[in-house]
């Protein structure tokens, strides 16, 4: 617990300097234009379609703070978290809701990702957050944590996948993920893959 407090008081050190070296870079370089902010958004979109997550996770979060209230940003945020090596859960899912949660205030009209449905974008909001309940679970169980102390995760991450299934009921996608949550909590433990090199 008392790794994952210093890690926890480190990245927050970390973003609160990553924010005010944006402030300041900001305050010197004057705002972007809204050409320059679409080319950063898109060049974080690219990252995150080419699994170039270390780069996608610092791109956006120089977008995000020229636009904090984008959730595609935010989502493809979550996403680079999830997927890397260095999974920060609380970061991912904390990112994948909060993109859920800026969509529905704004009325839930047109998706913030282009190439994806309206629906479709509320559901896999909905499913990315399962699946960080899937990596935290594979990774306690790699280290022999009991079934029953991951349980909460599980049903958190049960309850992402209702919330997907009711924007979507039948979407393959939901049943995929709603299947790689039970092999997780039901199945054999299952190692992890090592750290990738340059990741923090």
């Amino acid at each position: 617990m008392r790794r994952f407090a210093r890690g926890a008081r480190r990245y927050l050190r970390n973003a609160l300097l990553l924010l005010l070296v944006g402030v300041l870079a900001g305050a010197c370089n004057g705002t972007p234009t809204e050409e320059e902010l679409q080319a950063l958004f898109d060049r974080g979109e690219h990252l995150c379609l080419e699994q170039n997550w270390l780069e996608a996770r610092a791109t956006l979060r120089q977008y995000l703070l020229h636009d904090p209230t984008n959730a595609g940003a935010h989502f493809y945020l979550g996403r680079a978290y999830l997927f890397a090596r260095d999974f920060r859960p609380a970061i991912a899912e904390g990112e994948l809701q909060l993109a859920l949660t800026l969509y529905v205030e704004d009325g839930r009209g047109e998706s913030p990702i282009e190439r994806y449905g309206k629906d479709y974008f509320e559901m896999t909001c909905s499913l990315e957050s399962a699946k960080v309940c899937i990596r935290q679970i594979d990774f306690l169980r790699s280290l022999q944590v009991p079934r029953d102390a991951t349980r909460p995760i599980f049903e958190r991450g049960r309850d992402y996948i209702e919330a997907g299934r009711a924007v979507m009921p039948n979407a393959d996608d939901v049943r995929v993920v709603e299947g790689l949550l039970q092999a997780a909590q039901h199945g054999p433990a299952r190692p992890l893959p090592q750290s990738e090199p340059g990741s923090v």
